[in-house]
């Protein structure tokens, strides 16, 4: 079926189902922002025509009370004197008569008309009283003359004579095309007469198509400002889609399209292809030591660095937590020296502080360990995980990387299981006085019984339970048979702790009911912790700590000298022990290692600390930590780890002292 396995048991999908699931969403997305666009095109539309007739439709509610209101206010201009004189037919003064069409037709040409007339009938014929006229017009006879007929009236003129009524008129007369308001009204004597005014129908149609234009215009920006809206929408969407925010590189899927091309592609030799994924080792560090916003700092300036270095057809992206994913085409000695010259200058985080980092990498080379680029994840991920476990700078997959880790995938499952079934043993460790070479003190080891493999070595499943999160299932446990053994003895018993136990939120309120439930003198307990556990998260890891020390146990740092903590921090840990890791007293015998041990017991001293030295295997050694100060040893050169039934009995066996003889007896007697 051409499935592949992923680090963390994932089922993953062949390429080609995964492209054809790819085309297919991109194809939906494009049916969805089509749909978008005919939508907004439809909204568009509905509202420029909505929008084209209601202003029209207004124009014309707006020009009729124009209309009417000039017609009404035409006896006022004209006076009622005048008017009954033009009725009479009797003589009259022209000049002030062609004087009153001019200042008619001013009127008329400031309330935005044509023409203002007065009409009336006699004997069945409609006739001009007044119409309003300019110098020119008169001159040119183009104008109705004093009570000349209308030869060309429309035919609602003499129905708004007869039904008394107002009325609004489009036609056509010797004049013109206009929209016309008739308005009878009652002259001097009881005459009947009817007002007008004409407004030109091209300035109307005129004025329409301008409304029209308008709106078009209107619709076609409104059209235009949405596409962009939908486009900027669309693109925002294919960013949160394919692209990291932090960093803006193409996160995991995008890179996966993207190497995908370049596979199918084939334009250039893919013997040299290599997939690559590291992490920036120091992050969660930063981010512990300065803040979230400073190892945000960190991962932009690493993705701009690398950016930079990229050969052509090379691809970077960002994986989730602190991961990058690379696409080499060149040879991996080469690139991988140039990633290091990269990343090998400090970074400057919010302009105080500078940090150096480190990264790990696994890899894949394409076709030899996949021709997928899924397999290539899944392989250099493998790859990553050995490359950590191993603490190497980089790790080039093998297939027997993948057994191993199918392996630790069963020995995780058998784990769930086997603090239930019993199969968890405890193994003590002593320590003695450098003083008077008395047993005060012993480290509990645990081991593991396995039904199959026998007995496993913490360094081969401790490593993995912690990588999955079980490790305070285990501490607790561990905890637990030291609290029921300490109370048959008056040696002190100390258990490590992980770094999770320090970040459990309820970590040191289960110990304490473990206290309760088992009645140990929390005294006679002591609780060992690495460096690099308590800087991890720095404020979290001293509240447990101090959560704990008000328990009543005792702290103790251990592999001193190995870790990053500052003196500073180291002063606010409320401990009782400084452990002396074992590399620097294997070497004991240099003078500069010397100088080294002497410093570290001299701090210890200063701040009123039990020191003690880790891996003492030779009587020099232990003569040179007695002549430094140091207070207690532990190592083989005592007695390795044993059982805890053997352990109290060659405790008792050797009345609680350590003498050089017994210890290598009880070195080459017990379990390793």
């Amino acid at each position: 079926m051409g499935k592949t396995l992923e680090p963390h048991g994932w089922l993953l999908p062949d390429d080609a189902p995964l492209r054809r699931r790819g085309l297919r969403s991109l194809a939906l997305l494009g049916r969805v922002s089509l749909s978008f666009v005919l939508i907004h095109l439809l909204v568009t539309v509905l509202f420029t025509v909505s929008g084209y007739r209601f202003k029209v439709a207004a124009d014309e509610a707006l020009l009729g009370t124009r209309l009417n209101a000039i017609v009404q206010a035409l006896p006022v201009v004209i006076g009622d004197d005048y008017l009954r004189e033009l009725l009479a037919q009797g003589p009259f003064d022209a000049p002030r008569y062609e004087a009153m069409l001019q200042r008619l037709d001013s009127y008329a040409k400031k309330a935005g008309v044509d023409s203002i007339y007065v009409l009336t009938q006699r004997q069945g014929h409609t006739l001009f009283v007044m119409d309003s006229a300019s110098a020119e017009d008169i001159d040119s006879g183009r104008y109705g003359e004093h009570l000349s007929a209308y030869a060309s009236a429309p035919p609602q003129l003499a129905q708004v004579f007869a039904e008394r009524r107002s009325a609004v008129v489009d036609y056509h007369d010797q004049f013109g095309d206009f929209r016309s308001l008739f308005m009878p009204v009652t002259g001097p004597e009881g005459s009947q007469l009817v007002l007008g005014a004409d407004v030109s129908l091209a300035d109307v149609e005129a004025e329409r198509r301008g409304c029209l234009v308008l709106f078009l215009g209107i619709g076609l920006v409104t059209f235009l400002l949405g596409l962009l809206v939908i486009a900027n929408r669309e693109l925002r969407i294919s960013q949160l889609a394919f692209e990291d925010p932090l960093t803006g590189l193409p996160n995991r899927t995008r890179f996966i399209m993207n190497v995908n091309q370049v596979i199918e592609a084939g334009d250039r030799p893919l013997a040299g292809l290599t997939v690559a994924i590291f992490d920036i080792c120091d992050v969660k560090r930063i981010n512990a030591l300065y803040g979230y916003a400073d190892g945000n700092v960190l991962l932009q300036g690493v993705a701009r660095r690398l950016s930079a270095v990229l050969n052509a057809g090379e691809l970077l992206a960002r994986l989730p937590s602190d991961g990058f994913a690379l696409l080499l085409r060149c040879d991996e000695e080469i690139c991988l020296a140039r990633l290091a010259r990269t990343l090998d200058q400090p970074f400057r985080l919010g302009g105080q502080h500078s940090v150096m980092v480190k990264a790990r990498l696994g890899l894949a080379r394409y076709p030899v360990h996949g021709r997928c680029v899924q397999d290539l994840l899944c392989y250099a991920e493998v790859a990553l995980d050995a490359a950590r476990s191993q603490a190497v700078s980089h790790v080039f997959y093998d297939p027997e990387l993948e057994q191993r880790r199918q392996q630790q995938m069963a020995l995780l499952d058998d784990f769930d299981l086997a603090i239930e079934a019993g199969q968890m043993r405890v193994f003590l460790q002593p320590k003695a006085s450098l003083q008077d070479r008395r047993i005060v003190a012993a480290e509990a080891l645990v081991r593991w019984q396995h039904p199959r493999l026998g007995l496993i070595a913490p360094g081969v499943f401790l490593p993995i339970i912690e990588h999955n999160g079980r490790i305070c299932a285990l501490s607790l446990w561990l905890l637990q048979e030291c609290m029921q053994l300490s109370r048959t003895s008056e040696i002190r018993i100390s258990v490590n702790l992980s770094v999770q136990d320090l970040e459990s939120a309820t970590f040191p309120a289960q110990v304490e009911a473990l206290l309760k439930h088992t009645g140990a003198n929390p005294a006679l307990l002591g609780l060992e912790i690495t460096e690099s556990s308590a800087m991890h998260k720095p404020e979290q890891a001293l509240a447990a700590l101090r959560a704990l020390r008000q328990l009543g146990f005792s702290l103790s740092i251990d592999d001193f000298g190995t870790g990053h903590s500052s003196l500073a921090y180291l002063s606010r840990l409320p401990v009782d022990e400084l452990k002396i890791d074992r590399s620097f007293i294997t070497h004991l015998h240099q003078p500069e290692q010397q100088a080294i041990v002497r410093a570290i017991i001299q701090l210890g001293l200063i701040m009123n600390l039990r020191l003690v030295a880790e891996g003492v295997e030779d009587p020099q050694a232990c003569a040179l930590l007695a002549a430094f100060g140091c207070h207690e040893i532990q190592g083989y050169m005592i007695a390795k780890p044993m059982p805890a039934p053997l352990f109290f009995n060659w405790l008792a066996a050797c009345a609680a002292r350590w003498t050089p003889d017994a210890g290598a007896g009880a070195a080459r007697s017990t379990v390793s």
